[in-house]
Parts: structure tokens; C-alpha cells; sequence
């Protein structure tokens, strides 16, 4: 027998899942052309566009057009691994995506958080 436990979790674990489904956006895969930093993270400029199911879409080639934020670390303290991943990517020219989590202050750039990377 489900206990009422169990079925109030997996309902509220659905809930998240389809909130992540609708907040998040996965950009194409692309490479790195540029980064700024920032005292609050990065500017990354990319070969690929995003950020348009959040309301502040990019063209391939706009100036730093994805902010990465050291507060908005997915998988680890102060942002070390998405940092390195960032680095590694651009120095190696390895293809990227980003999850896109809104748009930042202004609404001009998309606010990206976990990375993906392949070869």
C-alpha cells in the first residue's frame, strides 16, 4: 500500500519537475568566442543565440551575451567547476550549452547555470 507520505512527495516532486521544465531553456550546442569577468561572475560570448523563451533573446555574436553568476553555482562552492568547465571550453574550443535560468537585471541578457560540454 502508497502510503499518503509517498504520494504527497512524488506530487510535489512532479510539480518541480514541470516548473524546471517551464523556467528552464537548453541553448543548441556551440563554442565560446569570448568571456569578460566580472566581479559578480562572467560575460560569455558564444557562436550560438538563446534566451528566447525567456524574453531576452541573443543573436550568435552579440557582445557578451550570457551572464554567469558565481551565486547561481549548481554544483559547487564558489562556482570553481563551472568556472573551469567555462575556461576549459574556451581554451580547448569543445562544444557547450547552458541551462538558462532568466534574464538578468536589466532583462537584456540571459542568466545561464548548469554547463554542458561534449567534444
Amino acid at each position: 500500500m502508497v502510503s499518503k507520505f509517498r504520494v504527497a512527495l512524488l506530487f510535489l516532486i512532479s510539480l518541480v519537475s514541470l516548473k524546471a521544465v517551464a523556467v528552464h531553456e537548453q541553448t543548441a550546442y556551440g563554442k565560446i568566442v569570448g568571456i569578460e569577468s566580472r566581479p559578480w561572475g562572467m560575460h560569455i560570448q558564444t557562436n550560438f543565440a538563446g534566451g528566447a523563451k525567456n524574453n531576452c533573446p541573443v543573436k550568435a555574436g552579440d557582445t557578451y551575451m550570457y551572464d554567469f553568476k558565481y551565486e547561481n553555482s549548481n554544483n559547487s562552492p564558489g562556482a570553481s567547476a563551472e568556472i573551469s568547465m567555462i575556461l576549459a571550453a574556451f581554451a580547448s574550443q569543445s562544444d557547450v550549452a547552458f541551462h538558462i535560468y532568466g534574464c538578468n537585471e536589466d532583462g537584456r541578457r540571459p542568466v545561464v547555470g548548469f554547463i554542458l560540454m561534449r567534444k
